[in-house]
């Protein structure tokens, strides 16, 4: 019975030692963190395969089951050690994509994105991608960001609350989209001297949009949802965000 057993976990091994690296790669990064790891009983092959995959999926469902728990200690402090962590890990990788969706999170006591002046990772300015939602990140941390990523290529911003403003200015020729969603204390936005081509755009009407020096930008998306606090109530208030782009209208594409 062990002889056949043997032979049948050799066979395995054999079957995943005849793959390429490159599909193996694919195949471990395209399950969740917690799959790749569990393959790493499989075969002596796979066994560290799993810290070398291109993409970490983590999720932090186990918070909201720990936060019922008695707390005999700080559970807001130990989540944000842990990010910290995971981001500082996932930066020491050179990594080009970065999507940090904290949505699940306490609005009160939500993750502050830790990377501005004065700490600031020389591995983090090979980004390309970066969407923080539900993070609570200041416009001169985002502005710092857009200075020293100049490989950064879209920049989506959603649900921080602690955006008041934000400037696009002198953006890389990379550069490329901007995404902006329910950042409800949003009240000033300056786009300028930037080859951005896309602006995606869900919100309210802002006091302060200066959009200027923007030859390249020829889509516009923006999603207004009568139902939501943006607009309820509020007449004339689609149009209002409409005239906020009214200066670059004439060049967009139909």
């Amino acid at each position: 019975m062990a002889s056949v057993q043997r032979k049948r976990l050799a066979y395995t091994d054999d079957r995943f030692s005849m793959l390429p690296d490159e599909i193996l790669g694919l195949i471990l990064s395209s399950l969740s963190l917690k799959d790749a790891m569990a393959t790493s009983i499989l075969c002596s092959r796979l066994r560290y395969s799993w810290i070398f995959t291109s993409n970490l999926d983590l999720h932090v469902d186990w918070y909201a089951a720990l936060k019922k728990q008695p707390r005999d200690y700080d559970t807001e402090h130990t989540l944000q050690l842990w990010i910290d962590e995971w981001l500082n890990y996932a930066v020491s990788r050179k990594v080009e994509s970065l999507d940090l969706n904290l949505i699940a999170y306490s609005p009160e006591k939500r993750y502050s994105f830790p990377y501005k002046q004065r700490h600031f990772p020389d591995n983090l300015k090979l980004l390309k991608k970066l969407c923080l939602h539900s993070v609570n990140v200041s416009g001169e941390a985002v502005a710092f960001m857009l200075g020293n990523c100049r490989l950064l290529e879209q920049l989506s911003l959603s649900e921080t609350d602690e955006l008041s403003s934000l400037e696009v200015v002198g953006t890389s020729s990379v550069f490329k989209c901007l995404a902006i969603s329910q950042c409800k204390n949003l009240k000033s936005i300056v786009v300028r001297e930037s080859e951005v081509v896309c602006i995606k755009y869900n919100g309210a009407r802002c006091r302060l949009f200066v959009i200027v020096d923007v030859p390249l930008l020829t889509q516009l998306w923006i999603q207004a949802d009568p139902q939501s606090c943006y607009f309820s109530g509020r007449r004339g208030a689609i149009k209002g965000i409409l005239d906020m782009f009214r200066s670059v209208l004439a060049q967009l594409h139909t």
